[in-house]
């Protein structure tokens, strides 16, 4: 009966120790690298979705990869730009102009129809759409 408790014990403690086998910590630009990657997620899932304007106006963002679609519907039509992240924004090229997506207020959009909003990206100055 007793060589079956050692047998049990000693088991035990084996499982235990493999058990507890820690990982290797990653080297120091693998951990930089890892921790911009999860930073950039989450900047840009900050922005997924659609944010409404005036006159039926909207963006619609939209992740793809490592990247964004900002589909931007305005009283001209709908264009679709792609866009990075960068910074605390979503960085997208439309008609040789580079510009910053960020979040703000519907005073920080410059738009008089959006001035009580809380929740809103600002694509310029003049240009923003919020969430209702």
């Amino acid at each position: 009966m007793w060589r079956m408790c050692l047998t049990i014990a000693a088991l035990s403690g084996l499982v235990a120790c493999t058990a507890q086998k820690e990982e290797p910590p990653l080297p120091p630009e693998a951990a930089a690298i890892s921790v911009a990657a999860s930073s950039a997620a989450t900047v840009g899932s900050d922005f997924v979705g659609r944010w409404n304007g005036p006159e039926g106006t909207y963006a619609e963002i939209t992740a793809l990869g490592r990247g964004y679609e900002v589909a931007l519907q305005n009283l001209d039509g709908l264009r679709s730009f792609k866009g990075t992240v960068e910074g605390e924004g979503i960085r997208i090229e439309r008609d040789d102009e580079s510009l910053l997506v960020v979040h703000g207020s519907g005073i920080d959009t410059g738009m008089k129809w959006l001035m009580d909003k809380r929740d809103c990206i600002v694509i310029k100055s003049g240009e923003g759409y919020c969430r209702d």
